[in-house]
């Protein structure tokens, strides 16, 4: 059936989707089914009423398999076929003879009938000429179908619809009023920093560099006083000097007066600063805005690359998107951020969350001295480390090859499946979803070989695979390339912590305020996350002759604030009774002990360390309400019995449920949480189970974060307050780890419980975090120290 356009006539808002459906083939109607209904939740989201739109789709019948493709010559969807150019012509007919004053391209195809762009994560939320139409503005965004598959969409796109609700007030397309100079002359470009020294009344200056690897070298760099003005200059051709010494010498001395007298805005400041410092040795002390870390402030999930929040904050032209970079990428960079800045600065204050940003800026100056520094590696004992686990790695292989008969690549999931699921005929496993809604997924991870191995215990290959994989992935993070001076860099991410391999800026996730760790670009080695470094891997990492490693960690931390949350009068009882003892002393105030104590029902004295175990896992477990699923991994257990011990400590200990049932109340108003310190955070995921278990890990584990990180940042300030050195190794999330000479231990220890032991309040009640301490020669060895802070 042909589903063609509705809405008014004198519409001043018209969208164009895709292809109708299975509904909109039935209805004659464009938008009736699933994806319509999303699309009237996202339009009233936006302000934005249907009855006053037009709607429409590019093509007009419903395509078999609902496969836009089938309406084209080619796989690549470059060519279309004649029916399909006969419904672009009645749309670019629609289009001139309604008038609308925007149209919004829901998704590809739309994009490219309209203006013969493809790539809608590049272009959506940017106004863009169309050019089936010349003189009428197109603003693209998601389909709402991609939106169901993929709700993380969901605020981008409203966001996009709220501006083309702006833009329907007036049919002009925005002309730009930028200014770029880029690749200036030498002369040029030191004489605009000469202007911007000569007027202090222009505060601002927005610093964006370009470099090349491997080496960081700076490329080019782009200043900006203005949104509306940037210019760029070449210090590189190629890997060799595009100016003469004098003149480079020159740029950098007037660079570095500029700096000192302006408020500096840099994207990824942590990065720049390093990059500036590493290479001209100036460092920048006047920064006022990471708009990187002001938008994860701002906006927590969202992503924060220049080119998204650029679409969200300004109205200018797409220049992320080109294909090739140009000269103009860097000075657009330099003048978009400044715009964007201005935009953040005002959203910092109305949302009253500056105080989060203050705070996360504070951090820059400590994490990039960690990463600049590194840590040292004992090259004896990573050699060792290399020979004993290629031996093992080999040896699990031939043990392997003997039980199958054959070789196989255990680190090919294809034949790794192959063998488990089609050779031995074994039970297929499935990665976890989140909704019974998305489509199962074949899994032969760790988690699915602990399972096979307990359907079928008597069969030595499941061990023996995880066996030679833990082998194979331990000489991933030994057998690493060391700087010359023997180090190893991380860069850490003060915006936070995602499992997936994207550069930081464009991850969609929730951080929490606990930093993560990657591969540092400026200084290229090491394994990259020194965060999720293996226990055997960390025997290489050793203190150096005379000194020693200290390890300072939080006690139970989210324990301790979860009791309070929840009002479990009993644990904070024991948390507050067995402060400041030494972990002896603690022993009768074990939470694990207790917890064990209550599911058997067995005296205290009486529960044993494998009891004790199942004790700590269930409370982890049941905190943030994870399923019997993977409580049953976790134990090794099986589901019945997992489910049965969840049924039990529900019964034992309602308190948790009533605060999961709690902080869903607190979500349904604004979707916002405040940890004990104040950081704010908007859930943006679907209303569901999954939303719910991170929303309940939200108050424990920011406040951790960000204790540790106020604890680091007075570590930092204080190194040149204490008269002897310390060297700040590490964040580990709950944990840090410093390096000091032996005859220096006693004190440092002090120094650091002082900077840790930070009050929190909760229900007008007042309570501090413990702190223990470790001593060791190595980053895997040491017992908790025996100190009592009471005496």
């Amino acid at each position: 059936m042909l589903v063609n356009t509705e809405g008014p006539t004198d519409a001043a808002i018209m969208f164009v989707g895709e292809a109708p459906g299975e509904t909109e083939d039935k209805t004659g109607r464009p938008f009736t089914g699933f994806a319509g209904t999303t699309l009237n939740t996202l339009l009233s989201q936006a302000g934005i009423a249907r009855y006053q739109c037009l709607v429409t789709n590019v093509a007009r019948e419903q395509p078999p398999a609902n496969k836009i493709s089938y309406f084209f010559e080619d796989k690549k969807c470059t060519i279309p076929k004649p029916k399909l150019v006969y419904w672009i012509n009645q749309l670019k007919e629609e289009i001139k003879l309604y008038k609308p004053k925007v149209v919004i391209a829901l998704g590809a195809t739309a994009l490219w009938a309209l203006t013969g762009q493809r790539k809608i994560s590049e272009y959506r939320g940017y106004i863009l000429p169309c050019s089936l139409v010349p003189g009428v503005k197109v603003l693209p965004t998601y389909h709402p179908q991609a939106v169901n598959h993929e709700w993380k969409l969901f605020v981008p796109t409203v966001l996009d619809l709220r501006k083309a609700l702006r833009h329907s007030t007036f049919l002009e397309i925005p002309e730009s009023q930028q200014i770029l100079v880029p690749n200036a002359d030498v002369r040029r470009f030191v004489a605009y920093m000469e202007e911007c020294i000569a007027h202090p009344e222009w505060e601002y200056l927005s610093v964006d560099v370009e470099t090349i690897q491997p080496g960081s070298h700076i490329e080019e760099l782009g200043l900006s006083h203005n949104p509306n003005f940037g210019m760029s200059i070449f210090l590189l051709k190629g890997r060799a000097p595009a100016l003469p010494e004098k003149d480079e010498l020159l740029l950098w001395q007037t660079f570095t007066r500029l700096i000192a007298c302006k408020k500096i805005v840099m994207q990824n400041a942590a990065y720049d600063i390093g990059v500036i410092w590493y290479n001209q040795h100036i460092f920048v002390e006047t920064l006022w805005m990471d708009t990187l870390i002001a938008a994860h402030v701002c906006w927590p999930e969202l992503p924060r690359d220049l080119g998204f929040l650029g679409s969200i904050c300004l109205d200018i032209a797409p220049w992320k998107s080109k294909a090739a970079r140009t000269a103009e990428y860097n000075t657009s960079d330099a003048a978009n951020a400044l715009g964007i800045a201005f935009i953040l600065d005002k959203e910092l204050t109305k949302e009253k969350i500056r105080h989060t940003f203050d705070f996360e800026m504070s951090l820059i100056p400590v994490a990039l001295m960690m990463q600049l520094q590194g840590i040292a590696v004992d090259k004896d004992k990573q050699q060792e480390l290399i020979k004993l686990w290629t031996e093992k790695r080999a040896e699990f292989k031939i043990q392997l090859d003997t039980v199958l008969g054959k070789e196989i690549n255990f680190n090919s999931p294809k034949q790794m499946q192959q063998l488990l699921y089609l050779d031995l005929k074994l039970p297929v496993q499935y990665k976890r979803r989140k909704s019974v809604n998305e489509p199962r997924t074949m899994t032969i991870d760790a988690n699915a070989l602990r399972t096979l191995s307990r359907l079928v215990p008597d069969n030595p290959i499941f061990n023996l695979i995880l066996e030679y994989k833990k082998a194979d992935s331990l000489l991933k993070f030994i057998d690493v390339e060391l700087s010359p001076k023997g180090r190893v860099h991380t860069s850490y991410n003060i915006t936070g912590a995602s499992s997936d391999d994207e550069e930081d800026t464009k991850k969609t996730k929730r951080s929490f305020g606990r930093w993560s760790s990657s591969g540092s670009i400026i200084l290229p080695y090491g394994s990259g996350n020194l965060q999720n470094i293996p226990l055997e891997v960390r025997k290489m990492y050793r203190a150096k002759p005379g000194w020693k490693i200290i390890e300072a960690d939080y006690s139970q931390a989210e324990a301790v604030i979860v009791a309070h949350l929840t009002g479990n009068q009993k644990m904070i009882k024991m948390f507050k009774d067995s402060f400041g003892l030494s972990p002896t002393e603690k022993s009768p105030y074990d939470i694990h002990v207790l917890k064990a104590s209550e599911l058997f029902g067995i005296p205290i004295d009486q529960v044993t360390p494998e009891q004790r175990r199942v004790g700590k896992t269930i409370r982890h477990a049941r905190n943030y309400k994870a399923g019997p699923t993977v409580l049953a991994n976790a134990l090794r257990t099986s589901l019945s019995n997992a489910k049965d011990l969840i049924a039990l400590d529900e019964r034992i200990d309602p308190s948790l449920g009533m605060w999961h049932v709690a902080t869903q109340e607190a979500l349904k108003t604004t979707r916002t949480l405040t940890n004990l310190l104040g950081r704010q955070h908007r859930f943006l995921d679907r209303w569901c189970d999954a939303m719910f278990r991170s929303a309940y890990s939200y108050k424990p584990q920011s406040t951790v974060g960000d204790l540790l990180n106020i604890a680091l940042k007075r570590l930092y300030d204080s190194l040149l307050e204490i008269p002897w050195e310390i060297e700040i190794m590490l964040q580990l999330h709950d944990a840090l780890y410093v390096m000091v000479e032996e005859t220096n231990v006693m004190p440092t220890i002090r120094h650091i419980r002082e900077c840790m032991l930070i009050p929190l309040k909760y229900n007008y009640e007042e309570f501090i975090i413990d702190a223990e301490f470790k001593v060791k020669d190595s980053w895997a060895e040491g017992e908790t120290l025996e100190l009592n802070w009471r005496n």
